[in-house]
Formats: C-alpha cells, sequence, structure tokens
C-alpha cells in the first residue's frame, strides 16, 4: 500500500516563505488552499514523484490557487498578456501565453503554478495523460 504525504500550513509558510504573513494569510486560509491542492496533486506517493517531490507539488499548488485566488478577489479577471492599453474610452487587449495546452496555460497564469510545471516536466521525463483525453499534457 502506497504511503501518503504529510503538508502543513507552518511548513508551507518555511517552504514557500511568500505566505509568511499571517495577517494577510492566516491559517485558516492556507488550510483551505492545501485542502483544494490535493485534489489537483494526489497525496498518495505514487508514480514518479516521490515524497519530497510530491510535497512540494502539494505546497506549489496550494500557492498557485492560493494566488488565483487573491487575483479574483482583487477584481482581476483578465486572462492572458496584455498587449496594449488605453486610458480614454478604456480599451485593454490581451493575448494568451504560447502553451500547449489548457493546463500549461492555468499553470503558467502564477509564478507558483509555472514552477509545478517545471517540476512536472522535470521530475516526470516522459508524457503522461491527465483526465479521459487524449490531450497529452507533459511532454
Amino acid at each position: 500500500m502506497a504511503g501518503t504525504v504529510t503538508v502543513s500550513v507552518d511548513q508551507m509558510r518555511v517552504v514557500l516563505p511568500y505566505f509568511s504573513d499571517t495577517d494577510k494569510y492566516p491559517d485558516a486560509m492556507l488550510t483551505v488552499a492545501l485542502g483544494n491542492a490535493q485534489n489537483y496533486v494526489s497525496p498518495l506517493i505514487l508514480g514518479p514523484l516521490g515524497e519530497s517531490d510530491r510535497t512540494y507539488a502539494t505546497y506549489l499548488m496550494a500557492g498557485h490557487l492560493q494566488l488565483l485566488s487573491d487575483k479574483l478577489n482583487s477584481g482581476n479577471l483578465s486572462v492572458g498578456n496584455e498587449t496594449s492599453a488605453s486610458v480614454d474610452r478604456v480599451s485593454v487587449s490581451l493575448t494568451p501565453p504560447p502553451n500547449k495546452n489548457q493546463f500549461e496555460f492555468w499553470l503558467n497564469q502564477t509564478p507558483f503554478g509555472a514552477q509545478l510545471l517545471f517540476l512536472l516536466n522535470t521530475v516526470t521525463g516522459v508524457g503522461f495523460f491527465v483526465g479521459g483525453s487524449n490531450e497529452n499534457v507533459f511532454r
């Protein structure tokens, strides 16, 4: 039977010092982010991610989800890179960054997601499939 990784808010603050401000990021908020992160990164130690890689990946995913939540709560709903802007009569042009698929695009929305994507690509080494589609996520 496979073991499971153990994550904690205190350790997340050590691994990702960005979240060290307990007023801005109370324990309850980061506990929710860590719980949600385990919906994306399984706590079971299986496959190419070993215990330390999987633990780090969970913290990165939690950081990614928390930054996306912060972005949403601030009213910033734009998705993509700003390519032009104007002030009078408000006009903004966005272009999505070049990514192979929607999963890469989503992870590249935050620095923690981009770091997680690189970790997954590095550790897994070969492509594998996510979900039931034939879309190759990591290759």
